[in-house]
């Protein structure tokens, strides 16, 4: 993919997006890529025309994070892709908290 070509579908991508705050970001890295990112989020193109969402530990950007939680889970809504990701790392948040407060009682 040239870079206007990665630009020009990012632009498309960051258009279909729901809140404010997403930003466009395309880099080179054996070929042009895209992705949209907000804060800790960041969308992707996991085939032409579906996305995948990825949540990292930082807060500020995703490139510069640890890639902290995916999921196999693949939307041709983008927006439906982040709904998945917080959903189903909210689960594993919640037991994770469970097993904390009890390892904490335990101490």
């Amino acid at each position: 993919m040239l870079k206007a070509d990665a630009t020009k579908k990012g632009k498309a991508l960051l258009k279909r997006m729901r809140g404010k705050g997403w930003k466009l970001h395309v880099w080179e890295n054996l070929g042009w890529n895209y992705s949209v990112e907000n804060g800790p989020l960041s969308v992707s193109p996991a085939s032409r025309t579906e996305f995948f969402c990825l949540l990292s530990d930082d807060v500020r950007y995703t490139c510069g994070g640890l890639a902290m939680w995916t999921t196999d889970f693949k939307s041709s809504d983008p927006n439906k892709a982040v709904a998945h990701a917080a959903a189903s790392a909210r689960k594993v948040v919640n037991r994770l908290e469970k097993a904390v407060s009890f390892a904490e009682g335990l101490a």
